[in-house]
């Protein structure tokens, strides 16, 4: 038995054989030549290939839609983007035309030139994008030379795809009867393949390094994707374990999917929104299909992030109305960029180098510095509200109420210049702001009085708070939600929200966690926002408790000192209100 640890990017436990997908390094085409009266024929091999790219991405980006809803296809806009680059298609040109490369040679070294220049990026989103430009690589040599790529057609069974890594393309054409999960040596949890795998609902674990190399078709895998882990031909204990396991998730999935669409009250009667964090527009029909009450976090960096420049204000409108338009009544959350000056392509104003950018120029802050910019999302968002009455605001990173009191001035006036064109805006918009940093948690009572509501983001709150970076594993262990100096700050946010009368939402990791659900409804937050799988789990959580027993729970644990005994009695007391809640696979040992 052999375990390959790795970053879950989809969660669930299966369990297969597995299915090894040869490797597809594009980047290793042979250097080869043509005569100067040959360059012309290979422009338009070259010119062939890209048109035929590009329908089989429309090709593609359509049957994505058909399987996995109608925003899915949009994934592919990437690869639409790179075949209309003119100034790579001039580069590949050239090289033809000036050095005499056949089209294969010249593409591959175009390409791993561009590659390149997104792996730089210290940005993971954008740096993920090198595997949308590697797909369209191998695409246009596959085109150029006739190979076809290898695929499932053939397969009898179901199976667990194992791969170096695995190209959108590739993840969004798998059989949906054939596909199990799938393993990569490369990844990361924003890339393409990622989120279709979240999409599809399929397990699937990524950053595993060498596990393709090590495994063979046919061998019997574990794939966890809820702690990360690959277990390759395990022993029939293990085996045993991980089959119950699975067997309980999936039975426990299934009673709270029956479930998704009732609404979220507790046994003793009060109420709960259950809202979904997104992405991406197309994440909407995941959302409605979990039954999420709406859309507590809308995080619009993606319009940046996707192309590397500023959107436009069409592209933010688009993106905006269209969301609210297909989330029909149910709310909209839109959080203004919370874009950082080291991932920013910005103007010489700002700086693009920061020792400590979580310190430095970002959010509210970057906002401030390039009001220009600023203004054209808040543009959008106002023209959007006022079609769509579902769509409310939220700015990050508040630490003064200075910068919220400027965010209001600039809607004031972006909504005088809507009017006087001849827009429609809204009357009255809602403008939340996050709570992330202890000031303003600090200063929630103050803040009251100038937002429209509070959003808890427990991800930043709890890393200021601690001064602790969770991504570094040296201190990545005293990064504790349970922490009562954390715990100290939530409350009074959620204090000083309910003595204004602001509702107060909770958008971080946290508020996803089962262990701590009990906790929150006890200390009076009403309004969760997590990632879409985990709604319907979440809503039955809070029909199963009593928020009377809840407030106790809170009280009794309030003065608490030790995290550990904290995680303890939530424990307790999720297994009480919902026997089976949480991660099914919790009680396996760390080793297995």
């Amino acid at each position: 038995m052999e375990i390959f640890k790795g970053v879950p990017v989809s969660g669930g436990v299966v369990v297969g054989q597995a299915f090894v997908l040869d490797g597809q390094d594009a980047g290793r085409v042979p250097e080869r030549f043509v005569r100067r009266d040959e360059t012309a024929r290979e422009i338009e091999r070259y010119r062939a290939a890209v048109e035929a790219a590009r329908k089989q991405v429309e090709a593609l980006a359509e049957q994505a839609a058909q399987k996995l809803g109608e925003g899915a296809g949009s994934i592919f806009d990437a690869h639409s983007w790179i075949l209309n680059d003119k100034a790579l298609h001039k580069d590949i040109a050239q090289r033809i035309e000036r050095n005499r490369f056949t089209a294969e040679y010249a593409v591959s070294r175009a390409f791993r030139r561009y590659g390149q220049a997104f792996t730089a990026m210290k940005d993971d989103y954008l740096a993920a994008r090198v595997h949308d430009v590697q797909d369209i690589e191998q695409r246009l040599l596959g085109n150029l030379t006739g190979a076809r790529a290898q695929d499932l057609s053939e397969v009898k069974g179901q199976v667990i795809v194992v791969a170096h890594d695995l190209t959108p393309s590739q993840t969004a054409a798998f059989p949906k009867d054939k596909v199990l999960g799938f393993a990569c040596d490369v990844g990361g949890p924003t890339s393409h393949s990622a989120i279709l795998a979240r999409a599809r609902q399929l397990p699937a674990v990524v950053g595993l390094e060498k596990a393709s190399s090590s495994i063979t078709t046919g061998t019997t895998l574990i794939i966890d994707g809820n702690r990360g882990l690959v277990v390759v031909s395990p022993d029939r204990k293990t085996l045993t374990r991980y089959r119950r396991a699975a067997e309980r998730l999936a039975a426990f999935e299934a009673s709270i999917a029956r479930e998704k669409d009732l609404p979220a009250v507790s046994a003793d009667g009060l109420g709960f929104n259950v809202f979904a964090n997104m992405e991406f527009p197309e994440e909407v029909d995941s959302i409605l299909d979990h039954g999420a009450d709406g859309v507590g976090l809308f995080r619009t960096e993606f319009l940046y992030l996707r192309s590397g420049r500023m959107p436009t204000e069409e592209e933010h409108y688009e993106a905006y109305a269209s969301t609210a338009r297909r989330l029909g009544q149910k709310p909209l959350v839109i959080r203004t960029f919370d874009l950082g000056a080291d991932k920013v392509a910005w103007e010489h104003d700002v700086p693009t180098r920061e020792q400590n950018p979580f310190l430095g120029c970002r959010s509210i802050r970057l906002s401030q510095h390039r009001p220009d910019i600023f203004r054209v999302q808040l543009r959008a968002i106002l023209r959007a509200a006022g079609e769509y009455a579902n769509i409310s605001v939220m700015v990050p990173m508040i630490t003064v109420p200075a910068e919220l009191a400027w965010t209001r001035q600039q809607l004031a006036k972006v909504g005088d210049e809507l009017a006087g064109e001849g827009r429609k805006v809204p009357s009255r918009l809602r403008v939340g702001m996050m709570v992330e940093v202890p000031a303003a948690a600090l200063q929630a009572g103050c803040f009251a009085s100038q937002a429209d509501f509070f959003s808890i983001g427990t991800n930043d709150l709890i890393q200021y708070t601690l001064a602790v970076d969770r991504t570094n594993q040296t201190v990545a262990g005293l990064y504790n939600p349970a922490n009562p100096a954390v715990l100290a700050l939530i409350r009074a946010t959620i204090d000083a929200g309910r003595s204004a009368g602001i509702p107060v939402a909770m958008c971080g990791e946290m508020a996803g966690d089962p262990l701590y659900a009990v906790l929150l409804a006890g200390m009076g937050l009403r309004e969760f926002s997590v990632t879409p799988p985990l709604v319907p789990e979440l809503k039955k959580i809070i029909r199963s408790i009593r928020v009377d027993r809840a407030k106790r729970v809170a009280a009794e644990l309030g003065s608490c000192s030790s995290p550990e005994l904290v995680i303890s009695r939530l424990r307790q007391e999720l297994e009480t209100a919902l026997p089976g809640a949480g991660n099914s696979v919790a009680d396996l040992d760390a080793g297995t």
